[in-house]
């Protein structure tokens, strides 16, 4: 796919859902996604014309998923793109805030920073573990969030302590498992690698005894969906080492079938393929 191609979908006066599947359109022609192809190769045993579908989806969702985090960085186009997002029932949520903190685990999958740029709709006391080097110049109004920032020493250094306390004050934690960034990992194997998992969430879930949901957005189509899943921690009396591995293994057993079945969400191929296919839309 050609950066002025990208360039030209990007700039088009057109809705951004047109713009959607002229992408998808474009996908099944895309070349030089060789890293990306081995990957579904080796970690997925796919082969011939299923590998070929599987790449080209995969293309489509980098692609678009960056195009949509341009839309919602622009103060003016962001409502556009959060109308793409069907929203879930959100009472087990609530009900569970009645009661003090809840923790909002995510992860990287799906199209970046949007579940986050829907939470910060909903008007929460929230606390925000992201790059903040990649955040808007402006948020919405009325938004109560505070940002902290695992890639800084000095942040990472009092992450759990900040959030601690915003958790026993009645706060709503957004952070994600699947970014090692701390000096505490778990390491699981599955699909023939090592996926390394920080200990930050599982830790607080662990010592605060709070309920904690996997919110994620999911491409569907040409649409998102933000889905919320409560899940369930082990027994109290379980050893704490053992405890953090299970919770991890819940909240893995929650993202595989994404990983296996749906190419469109793995935003960490764009890693693997160091954002090449990507420079063209001028982001």
């Amino acid at each position: 796919m050609g950066a002025t191609l990208l360039a030209g979908i990007s700039a088009l006066d057109v809705p951004l859902s047109h713009k959607l599947r002229l992408i998808r359109e474009a996908a099944p022609n895309a070349a030089g996604m060789s890293r990306v192809r081995a990957w579904g190769e080796r970690h997925l045993a796919l082969r011939n014309e299923t590998l070929d579908r599987w790449t080209s989806r995969a293309w489509w969702g980098l692609v678009a998923g960056e195009l949509l985090r341009d839309n919602l960085y622009d103060e003016r186009r962001r409502s556009a793109a959060l109308e793409l997002v069907d929203f879930p029932d959100w009472a087990a949520i609530d009900e569970a805030r009645q009661r003090g903190g809840v923790i909002l685990a995510t992860a990287h999958i799906g199209p970046p920073k949007t579940a986050m740029n829907c939470l910060l709709d909903r008007n929460l006391p929230l606390l925000i573990w992201t790059n903040t080097r990649d955040l808007p110049r402006w948020l919405p109004p009325k938004t109560e969030a505070t940002f902290l920032d695992p890639l800084f020493a000095e942040e990472r250094a009092v992450l759990l302590v900040k959030s601690a306390l915003h958790l026993r004050a009645g706060g709503v934690l957004f952070g994600a498992p699947d970014w090692p960034s701390g000096a505490q990992t778990v390491v699981l194997h599955r699909l023939g690698m090592e996926w390394r998992f920080s200990l930050g969430i599982p830790t607080l879930a662990r010592t605060l005894r709070l309920p904690t949901f996997l919110v994620m957005t999911l491409w569907h189509g040409e649409r998102i969906r933000l889905v919320a899943t409560l899940i369930q921690p082990p027994d109290s009396a379980t050893a704490r080492d053992e405890w953090n591995r299970l919770w991890l293994e819940r909240y893995w057993g929650e993202i595989e079938p994404i990983i296996t079945s749906s190419p469109e969400n793995l935003r960490f191929l764009r890693a693997i393929d160091n954002g090449k296919l990507l420079r063209g839309l001028g982001m």
